[in-house]
């Protein structure tokens, strides 16, 4: 019995370490830790043993996940939808996904604008440009709303 309390401890202690060395590269989200974890053979309630001591101690974080992937993202050009899509991917909870994305409201105009300058010399003057551009931005995850207003702050521009 102490062999076997003494074998679940050291096989918690493998899988923190292994996890310790993917958070200490780049956040992770919980579901998509476990997913490496697996991969590398760690039985499933050992992992799940060391990511809950993980959580507690506050070094894996889904929220602080979610806040890093957002910025990594827009400062990669693609919007909301397309954010929000991929933190699903990512195993990260819809109400955690709503709340940091409505944190960042305020930088979407910017992120399309700058977005649109970048890939777009002009403001669109037929109907088949603004359709591509449209196309392009839906694409990269933003709302028709959004570009909408997008092409009415660039023809003010």
């Amino acid at each position: 019995m102490i062999v076997d309390a003494i074998s679940i401890k050291e096989n918690i202690q493998k899988i923190r370490l292994a996890a310790l060395n993917y958070l200490a590269r780049r956040e992770y989200s919980a579901s998509a830790l476990q997913k490496k974890l697996l991969i590398k053979g760690f039985a499933t309630h050992f992992i799940q043993a060391a990511l809950h001591q993980l959580i507690e101690e506050g070094l894996l974080n889904d929220k602080r996940f979610c806040e890093a992937f957002i910025t990594n993202r827009i400062r990669q050009g693609y919007g909301p939808v397309r954010i929000a899509a991929e933190l699903r991917q990512q195993g990260v909870v819809e109400e955690t996904i709503a709340f940091q994305l409505e944190q960042k409201e305020s930088v979407w105009s910017e992120c399309i604008i700058k977005l649109q300058q970048k890939k777009f010399s002009s403001t669109p003057d037929s109907l088949k440009e603004k359709l591509r551009q449209t196309h392009y931005l839906q694409y990269r995850g933003f709302r028709l709303d959004q570009i909408k207003e997008s092409f009415k702050i660039k023809d003010k521009i």
